[in-house]
């Protein structure tokens, strides 16, 4: 593969304008088809095969034109009194009236429902309807008067009030700027009248979209971080210019999906928190490399091949551990999230094939103008970062046969071939030997930190976004806030129940009480055409029955399973209120409105819906109906149920593969496992931080902690994982190359083993791409914080400490200490493992072997082909 990738990099250097004009070309190719033919993003998390997937079908089957709560696009418009004042006073009426009819006449999408009016009117008027209803069929009074307390819209003490209404549209992300203006507009009247006023509910949840403003701050602080690298402004805007060609088509190809596919709003986001990321990174390993290889006074087109062919082979096999690691995310089984991780891939595979290509383009039209062939600020910086000694072996230094790391003499082997002697020692090469020096102490350190760290996970709590999880300062928070003020906690998590009882069995003893009581009320007078039916069923199957009565007696059980299943339900400890709120029109099936006593996130309310699931299935043996439980929060409640079932599963099964590519890679049994310890342990230490911060609220940091979003963690997993496995693949395998081709000559006039050397130098060469990659990505990664919706700030946050701890706790430390302790351990790899493998010259070099030998035929800078006579020896 390394030849085909030098190859590769060598002919788009060739061919740049081809190269480049292919790309732009595709590019635009791509927004143009995405643009003409996407049609949006939804905001819908919702999963098939789920126990609120049967009760959503069973209630659009039973009550046509009922919409699936997880596309509802409600509105709720909570109001409240100023201090000593009621909703009902005069003026605060008039306000609301005049809020009211600007709502009817002024949103474009407007769809009016019972429930929308002066809340102050409206709750009288409704109140008496509903119980005058109910007592005509026969509830008692005061069952009656609850159900209609239960469903106010006025509360008791006269300070808050609320309505709803609709937008007719198919989903919530179709509800557009215009509409949510005109609410606005619309509440603004009562604000001035000197009311609280805020807006929420599902159909008025913010837009999930990124602001440019955390984008441009991250290419910002990585435009820096490269200059300070590269010395070269033009050479520092390279990586960025390839990044933001590949996540444009990434994100491009995202919404093109659209047009085929139900995308959630997130899709985009975390692709291109990804995208740019590793497509920055990625364009940096091979542009250190390129610049490593005309340091050795290669010709541009050949030392661009070798970078290709060398940094570009860890750069596919890191992009693939990243690949695997999204497209495993499929094994959560659940669509939105397969989706997510499909697309985030598509961008990472992209990114590779960018850097491969368009940036040995892009070098080849800079030409010169990008890095000289003498050791200037770059060697300087270098050397300041991991010392003169290791700089020149990084900028010199590789495969056998170069021999510009080789030590000859000295006590600790730090002086060089060259006879420059005693050279200073930079900051990584002074924490290497500190490392080398207290392995143990390395490593325990090192795993107290990240152990403590993760202490905080233990106490994980997961929510898809509503309106309780919104920023404090959001009119949605402040809306459910004063929701559960005026009418309590449960207001803002109701559960839909829906009953089918044309299965009821009409003999059974838990419906028999019930059964009689309606023929009883029919003998009374009842004058409902249900209690009617049920009487006559009860006389018909006095006189051996015939088909009417047959139906009339399985009415009469569904009318039974109704009552019944609505007190058990209602019984339970954590449910406010349960009631009766329609029936279907052949009166077979009915939905249960449960209000429960805790809000959307508090940890007895998900308690609840599966203690209610495990009631369902009794009701259900013992009833013969059939049964679920809808409704927004159930419905994410599976969601996160689902996602945390998954997890295990896919740590293994992702993990398991990776680990099998790294083993095939290193030739090595202990550091892939290795490799997968210290991910552990990083990504441990990122959920503990996070919970900490962003649940918790640790000193104050985050002014809205609450639960993180539930596909956080699995996500968070597979992102992780794959960076983590990008910097093993880059640090390991420059001491590996270390180990292969110079660590036995060196250790002959050293005080270090094999082993240590390769640790040591090998990470003098790998340490500070590494070093500014990891930086560059947790400046990307914080520059998302500052995004206004919660769970992008939350992702950004997570992904940014994951990358902090794994890339210097767990790479540059933990890695390094357990190599010098297991010794000879490290490289161990059983003959007959190694011989069943296949083999991936990561490191290039056979591919070093055939361009020295003249197997590969050079070029000289302009691109000309040259004799073996012509060809200069590398400099040595």
């Amino acid at each position: 593969m390394a030849k085909i990738l030098f190859n590769l990099g060598r002919w788009s250097y060739l061919h740049k304008k081809r190269v480049i004009a292919a790309w732009l070309l595709l590019f635009v190719g791509i927004a143009a088809a995405a643009l003409g033919f996407q049609k949006g993003f939804n905001d819908v998390f919702e999963i098939k095969d789920v126990p609120s997937t049967h009760a959503t079908e069973m209630l659009q089957e039973k009550f046509p034109g009922t919409k699936n709560p997880a596309e509802s696009t409600d509105v709720n418009i909570v109001f409240g009194a100023p201090e000593g004042k009621k909703l009902e006073d005069p003026e605060l009426m008039a306000a609301m009236d005049e809020t009211v009819a600007s709502l009817r006449n002024n949103v474009p999408d407007f769809k009016e429902g019972m429930q929308f009016g002066n809340p102050v009117e409206l709750n009288d008027k409704l109140g008496k309807m509903l119980v005058d209803q109910m007592t005509k069929q026969g509830m008692p009074e005061a069952t009656a008067k609850s159900d209609a307390e239960n469903l106010r819209m006025y509360s008791a003490d006269g300070r808050y009030g609320t309505m709803t209404f609709s937008y007719d549209v198919p989903l919530p992300a179709d509800v557009t700027d215009e509409d949510r203006q005109a609410v606005y507009d619309a509440i603004q009247i009562s604000r001035d009248a000197g009311m609280d006023v805020e807006v929420g509910g599902p159909g008025f949840g913010d837009p999930i979209a990124v602001e440019p403003i955390s984008e441009i701050a991250g290419v910002v602080v990585a435009l820096i971080i490269l200059f300070f690298t590269f010395g070269s402004l033009l050479a520092a805007g390279l990586p960025l210019a390839t990044a933001i060609v590949g996540v444009g088509i990434g994100a491009l190809v995202t919404v093109g999906a659209t047009a085929v596919l139900p995308l959630n709003s997130i899709t985009p986001t975390l692709g291109l928190m990804i995208g740019l990321a590793v497509g920055i990174d990625y364009a940096l390993f091979i542009m250190s490399r390129y610049r490593d290889e005309l340091r050795q006074g290669r010709s541009r087109p050949d030392a661009i091949g070798l970078a290709a062919g060398t940094a570009g082979s860890a750069v596919v096999f890191a992009g693939l551990t990243v690949t695997i690691a999204l497209v495993g995310l499929r094994l959560a089984d659940i669509p939105f999230l397969s989706y997510m991780g499909y697309f985030a891939a598509i961008s990472v595979m992209v990114a590779v094939a960018v850097a491969l290509t368009f940036l040995p383009a892009l070098l080849g039209a800079c030409g010169s103008r990008v890095f000289r062939k003498d050791a200037t600020f770059g060697q300087q910086y270098a050397s300041a970062l991991v010392g003169e000694d290791a700089a020149h072996g990084y900028f010199t230094g590789g495969p056998a046969g170069r021999g510009r790391a080789v030590r000859v003499g000295g006590d600790d082997g730090e002086r060089q071939r060259a006879g420059d002697g005693q050279h200073k020692q930079g900051l990584a090469s002074r924490w290497i030997k500190l490392v080398y020096s207290f392995p143990g102490i390395s490593i325990a350190v090192v795993m107290l930190v990240l152990a403590a760290l993760t202490l905080p996970a233990l106490n994980l709590q997961l929510s898809l976004p509503n309106d309780k999880t919104a920023n404090v300062d959001s009119t949605q928070r402040k809306a459910a806030e004063m929701l559960e003020e005026g009418f309590g906690p449960g207001r803002n998590a109701p559960f839909l129940v829906v009953v089918n009882g044309e299965n009821a069995n009409p003999d059974s003893p838990a419906l028999a009480t019930y059964i009689q009581g309606q023929a009883d009320a029919q003998g009374g007078g009842g004058d409902t055409q249900g209690a009617e039916g049920q009487a006559d069923a009860q006389g018909e199957t006095a006189q051996g029955g015939n088909a009417q009565g047959a139906g009339d007696k399985t009415k009469a059980a569904a009318q039974a399973s109704f009552i019944y299943a609505m007190e058990n339900l209602g019984s339970n400890i954590h449910v406010k209120h349960a009631q009766l709120i329609g029936q279907s029109e052949d009166g077979l099936a009915a939905q249960l409105l449960i209000t429960p006593e805790g809000g959307p996130t508090e940890e007895g309310t998900a308690t609840l819906i599966h203690a209610l699931r495990g009631q369902q299935n009794v009701i259900e043996k013992e009833t013969g109906v059939d049964m679920g439980i809808t409704g927004l929060i159930p419905i994410q409640q599976d969601v996160t149920d689902q996602l945390s079932d998954a997890m295990p599963i896919y740590l293994l099964l992702v993990v398991g593969l990776a680990l099998v590519l790294l083993l095939m890679i290193f030739r090595s049994i202990t550091v892939p496992i290795m490799a997968a310890l210290g991910f552990l342990l990083s990504v441990g230490g990122a959920f503990g931080l996070t919970v900490l911060v962003w649940q918790e609220g640790w000193a104050g940091l985050w002014n809205s902690p609450g639960p993180l979003i539930s596909f956080m963690p699995i996500f968070l997993i597979g992102v992780t994982f794959g960076l983590a496995m990008d910097y093993q693949m880059f640090i390991v395998s420059r001491m590996r190359e270390r180990f292969k081709h110079e660590s036995f000559e060196a250790a002959k006039t050293s005080k270090y083993t094999p082993v240590e050397d390769s640790v040591i130098f090998g990470f003098g060469m790998g340490a500070k791409v590494v070093t500014v990659a990891a930086l560059i990505m947790i400046g990307v990664f914080a520059s998302f914080i500052f995004q206004p919706l919660p769970f992008v700030q939350i992702f950004g946050f997570a992904l940014g400490a994951a990358v902090l701890f794994d890339a210097f706790l767990v790479r540059m430390t933990f890695i390094p200490a357990m190599m010098v302790l297991l010794g000879k351990a490290t490289w161990y790899m059983p003959k007959w493992l190694d011989r069943i493998l296949p083999t991936f010259d990561v490191e290039g070099s056979q591919l070093e072997r055939d361009f020295r030998s003249g197997e590969i035929q050079r070029f000289d800078d302009e691109g000309r082909a040259l004799e073996p006579a012509e060809a200069p020896r590398p400099a040595r």
